[in-house]
């Protein structure tokens, strides 16, 4: 059907209303009720949502898919009282070619080496520090953490008796920590020791090896544990040199992360911590400690036989990093000031081509203002005159009644007069 007043079809009619109802730049020009909707800025309404809308799906895509954390990271001194326990570790000489060889760490005759946990500590009653050390005892195995096929002494100890570090030395009150120490074979009438030749002729021809496990790592963007299955682990190693007495020194590093929500995928804080090698020290010495060790068949004394040691310790400082994600409440603030600047950028062209396009059709419209005010000072004069003339007609209403009063007074008088009478 057809409207008659419109020449349009009724199908076109909604249409129209459609596309007028979403012209977000449509003009209402005064005192005309009904907004007046052109064709571009109709074209310039849906480009706007099609623009911000595009933006959106995109921010929300990337917000659930690809949210980068920002990492704040800052240190702070060690905490004396942190007690960190010692990931795992293996340790052994390695000889051959191939580096391969591992048949000489069972074998005392050339040398041994030995574990030992080692406390320092502040005695109150002695003034100073003392030291205090327990055996650790070490076994030949092939741990699965390192999957190279060979067999390497492992410390053992039992769950919960874990090797720990914590403190620095002569810094703290208690400073305690893992060591390995390396001794060449020491003659004894119980024990026979290859020659010196055979034992530098060993040391040359391979290396002190040490392993440390390293702990899982995080994808920070993902959340997920990185996997550390296989072959995850700090490797040195050491050159032995006869006569000298090489000290090696690894410095592990405490860190603690704290992990915030973004309150769309996540609602929890969440914290962890990090342990990791950030520095190795090498000492190196030709004098050896004055230890000595007791010849059983004679009681005399002997120096040992120090060759090399290596140990672990903690960092001077821990290293906290917070790791923050764009929340949701961040991405409606964007989405906000977004809108914001891309309508003003629409509204500023849209509005103005809206109007200009309504009075090129309308010249007198923009007249109104102006017939509006000289209408205001018609009618005010207008009053003006009506008061004035309101004025004049109650003055002659007053005379009038007066006069008329006046009259009736003198009629009453005389007609008293005459019944007096």
């Amino acid at each position: 059907m057809q409207d008659p007043l419109n020449g349009v079809s009724d199908r076109q009619a909604v249409r129209n209303k459609c596309l007028h109802a979403i012209d977000i730049f449509a003009f209402l020009p005064v005192p005309k009720t009904e907004e007046v909707s052109t064709k571009r800025s109709v074209i310039g309404s849906l480009s706007l949502i099609v623009i911000f809308l595009g933006y959106l799906i995109f921010s929300l895509i990337s917000f659930f898919t690809n949210n980068a954390p920002r990492i704040n990271q800052y240190s702070v001194p060690l905490d004396y009282n942190l007690v960190i326990n010692n990931p795992d570790l293996a340790i052994g000489f390695l000889s051959g070619k191939e580096l391969n060889d591992f048949r000489y760490n069972n074998d005392t005759s050339y040398f041994e080496i030995v574990g030992k946990r080692k406390i320092k500590y502040y005695d109150v009653d002695t003034q100073g520090f003392t030291e205090a050390s327990r055996d650790l005892y070490l076994q030949l195995e092939d741990p699965d953490w390192i999957s190279q096929n060979f067999t390497i002494l492992t410390p053992y100890y039992e769950k919960g008796d874990d090797l720990q570090m914590q403190g620095l030395l002569y810094t703290s009150q208690i400073h305690q920590f893992p060591s390995f120490t390396l001794y060449t074979c020491r003659n004894t009438t119980q024990k026979v020791c290859a020659s010196q030749d055979a034992i530098n002729q060993l040391f040359a021809g391979g290396r002190l090896f040490t392993y440390f496990k390293k702990k899982p790592s995080v994808n920070y963007a993902s959340g997920k544990s990185v996997d550390t299955s296989d072959n995850q682990f700090y490797q040195f190693y050491f050159f032995i040199v006869p006569g000298l007495y090489n000290r090696a020194e690894i410095v592990y590093q405490y860190g603690e992360v704290d992990r915030y929500p973004d309150y769309a995928t996540r609602f929890t804080h969440e914290k962890s911590n990090t342990l990791e090698i950030v520095n190795q020290y090498n000492y190196v010495s030709d004098v050896a400690p004055n230890d000595q060790v007791t010849d059983p068949s004679t009681s005399g004394k002997m120096p040992s036989q120090y060759a090399f040691q290596v140990w672990t310790r903690l960092a001077e400082d821990v290293v906290q990093n917070e790791v923050v994600y764009d929340t949701i409440m961040d991405k409606v603030s964007s989405w906000g000031a977004f809108w914001g600047v891309l309508f003003s950028a629409f509204a500023i062209y849209f509005l103005r081509y809206n109007k200009e396009r309504f009075y090129k059709k309308n010249p007198d419209w923009d007249q109104f203002d102006r017939k509006i005010d000289k209408f205001d000072i018609v009618s005010e004069n207008g009053m003006e005159e009506n008061d004035q003339q309101l004025s004049h007609n109650q003055v002659q209403i007053q005379n009038s009644n007066h006069d008329r009063s006046g009259t009736n007074n003198s009629q009453q008088q005389n007609n008293r007069q005459s019944y007096e009478a």
